[in-house]
């Protein structure tokens, strides 16, 4: 059941929210070479970035609830699952020592073209 009227950890990081998808593939002088894009990792990194300057605890071991709220500036198609991996794997070692401790997880798509981003909030489950 969603509770997160009082998380332990919330923060908003602005910018477009990208999706981690598989890897991207290329050929380059006939060998194939697979790879992440710079969008991705950008946007990775600047998740670690706000997660590490907010959060000035040691990350939590225990079983957690996540709503993630991602605010999208248009309506292009872009799967749930993809848009939280990201997320949650950037958030890793610095929120949470892993995110298999996440036993509750929502996640939710708005439109908002003038404020794109991504509200993240964690709770512990006791």
């Amino acid at each position: 059941m969603l509770d997160l009227t009082n998380p332990d950890f919330e923060l908003f990081v602005p910018g477009e929210p990208r999706p981690k998808q598989s890897f991207q593939v290329r050929t380059v002088f006939g060998k194939v070479h697979g790879y992440t894009s710079q969008k991705i990792k950008t946007w990775n990194d600047i998740i670690a970035f706000y997660a590490k300057t907010n959060f000035d605890k040691e990350p939590f071991d225990t079983p957690l609830e996540v709503n993630l709220t991602f605010y999208l500036s248009n309506k292009r198609k872009v799967d749930c699952d993809n848009l939280s991996k990201l997320v949650l794997d950037a958030m890793q070692g610095i929120v949470y020592n892993n995110d298999n401790s996440i036993i509750d997880l929502y996640i939710h798509k708005i439109i908002n073209k003038a404020n794109p981003g991504v509200n993240i909030q964690v709770k512990k489950k006791e």
